[in-house]
């Protein structure tokens, strides 16, 4: 697993919504994803935080590149660095990794990935 941070600093941005009050912050996990596609939430290590699953697909230009599907964990807070974690990486070369679920397909009490 690598720790990565926001490239773009320890900023934080946020988005206030006039109408209704709100306020939205968002935060970049990583600046350097290429061609992220497809995402699922959810608490994957069992620490009881969320984590997120991103299917990318790589620059797409005259060649289909290889895809892949990366874990990302949160760290003591949504600012803080994120630890990921390859599940699927480019050297395995799937093409157009799709969406990944979350599911026990075996029975065993855990939690598998099955990307479509």
């Amino acid at each position: 697993m690598k720790s990565i941070s926001d490239a773009t600093g320890d900023e934080e941005d946020t988005v206030p919504m006039s109408e209704s009050g709100a306020t939205f912050h968002y935060f970049t996990i990583d600046a350097a994803s290429d061609g992220p596609a497809f995402a699922d939430v959810g608490d994957v290590d069992g620490d009881g935080t969320l984590d997120l699953i991103i299917a990318s697909f790589g620059s797409i230009g005259f060649n289909l590149p290889a895809g892949e599907v990366n874990l990302y964990t949160m760290g003591s807070s949504l600012s803080a660095p994120w630890t990921k974690q390859a599940i699927v990486s480019e050297s395995k070369a799937v093409l157009w990794p799709n969406h990944a679920e979350r599911h026990d397909l075996d029975g065993d009490g855990e939690l598998d990935l099955l990307a479509r």
